[in-house]
């Protein structure tokens, strides 16, 4: 069944590229592209130790799919009718990115990196009494992952917002270098200088994180972002594909290096070979929701708990609206020598909403994405370009885990929007 369903996967690929004239950003396109990559590493683990997934798996992964797929391109095609053509509106007149304004948050970043390095420092010294003796990283990821144990370590409401004011100038940044390329524009050096250090810190903000989704969200950002703007300003269609072949190898190559070696700041990866680690990761997961459908679901799944919108529960308990989090249902599925508690996010939304809800939940899905990808094809803003780039990364992780409701639907990413927003329209301001 594995082989079977990597090879339909690679015919609705195909389709979904025919069917977007080849653009390569289509939402589509990132959401099969991820289950495609867990496929293919999942027949390896066919072909060497004989797992296989059921055809009920096959049927709801692939029904999923073509289901966003019909959703997304009804409502795109809707939008490029009604929406007249624009090409991106760009004044390199930059208020956001002055001297003074990235001077504040090269500033800002590296206060934030010593708020963080200390409030991992604190972690350890919290589970390095008693029997608990944990690493400085995992104490610090531990935090992260159960906020409710270390309630009294923070960051503190500096930290909080100097993280988001980093992040979202380096995505502006990204944004305005990949528009200043194809316009021909030159800035002073101080900017040059100032944009490498508001980046570098936001890459060590990534790594003291302990979070390695982050990572690869700014990745799958940055490859979205150079594919649209090239799309924009393409002039030759032959050197496009081949330079987007190019940098996606490149991108996954590094994510992947990446990947292996942060794992070591919180001993995920130690004494392990890259090999082990890359088919834990990207093969596991089918065969754990398989085994998720057929054993724990049982075929008909009720609504256990609202894992799809835990993130945002720490928030809503802060405001009085919950008492307590929700339990997430992770339980580890052994696979022959290897064991994952990663099961798609198809096991979130299956398992709170059923399978009715389930499609219903990612036809509106892909109808939402479908309006963003015909305005960022027909009418695309600045604004819009970015939104866009930064949704793709729920979608193509979503073969791995469930990342819309939970990084999107937060409070940090709405701030992180309207910052963005704000920045941006300051930029096009005449």
């Amino acid at each position: 069944m594995i082989l079977l369903q990597s090879i339909i996967l690679l015919c609705l690929l195909l389709l979904v590229i025919s069917c977007s004239n080849f653009d390569f950003f289509s939402p589509s396109f990132y959401f099969i592209l991820g289950f495609f990559i867990i496929s293919i590493s999942s027949s390896i683990i066919f072909f060497t130790s004989g797992n296989d997934v059921d055809v009920i798996t096959l049927f709801i992964i692939v029904s999923t799919l073509f289901v966003f797929f019909i959703s997304e391109f009804i409502t795109s095609n809707l939008v490029q009718r009604r929406v007249k053509r624009r090409t991106i509106v760009y004044n390199p007149t930059l208020s956001c990115c002055s001297e003074y304004f990235l001077g504040f948050v090269a500033i800002v970043s590296l206060v934030t990196i010593s708020k963080q390095v200390d409030n991992m420092l604190s972690a350890l010294m919290l589970f390095s009494t008693g029997n608990a003796d944990l690493s400085l990283g995992e104490s610090s990821r531990y935090c992260a992952v159960h906020p409710e144990m270390c309630s009294d370590i923070t960051i503190g409401v500096f930290g909080k917002v100097g993280l988001i004011l980093t992040k979202a100038t380096t995505y502006i940044l990204a944004l305005v270098y990949l528009l200043d390329k194809k316009t021909d524009v030159r800035r002073s050096k101080i900017v040059y200088c100032l944009s490498f250090i508001i980046v570098v810190a936001f890459l060590v903000q990534t790594v003291l994180s302990t979070n390695r989704s982050i990572m690869i969200y700014f990745f799958i950002y940055l490859l979205v972002l150079w594919t649209l703007v090239e799309y924009h300003f393409k002039r030759n269609f032959i050197q496009f594909y081949l330079s987007f072949i190019r940098k996606s190898f490149f991108a996954f190559s590094v994510l992947a290096m990446f990947f292996y070696f942060s794992g070591f700041l919180t001993n995920k990866t130690q004494g392990i070979d890259f090999y082990t680690i890359f088919i834990g990761y990207t093969g596991l997961q089918l065969f754990a929701f398989s085994e998720f459908v057929l054993s724990e679901c049982n075929g008909m799944c009720a609504s256990t708990s609202h894992e799809t919108f835990i993130s945002i529960q720490g928030f809503l308990i802060e405001i009085g609206i919950l008492e307590t989090f929700s339990k997430v249902n992770l339980p580890t599925v052994n696979i022959d020598v290897y064991a994952t508690n990663v099961y798609t996010a198809f096991r979130r939304t299956i398992s709170d909403y059923g399978y009715f809800f389930h499609f219903v939940f990612y036809s509106i899905l892909g109808g939402a994405y479908g309006i963003l990808y015909g305005l960022v094809k027909k009418r695309p803003s600045l604004f819009i370009v970015s939104l866009y780039s930064f949704l793709m990364f729920p979608l193509f992780f979503s073969a791995w885990e469930e990342k819309f409701t939970n990084s999107v639907i937060t409070l940090a990413t709405f701030i992180h929007f309207v910052l963005v927003y704000f920045l941006l329209y300051l930029k096009v301001r005449k």
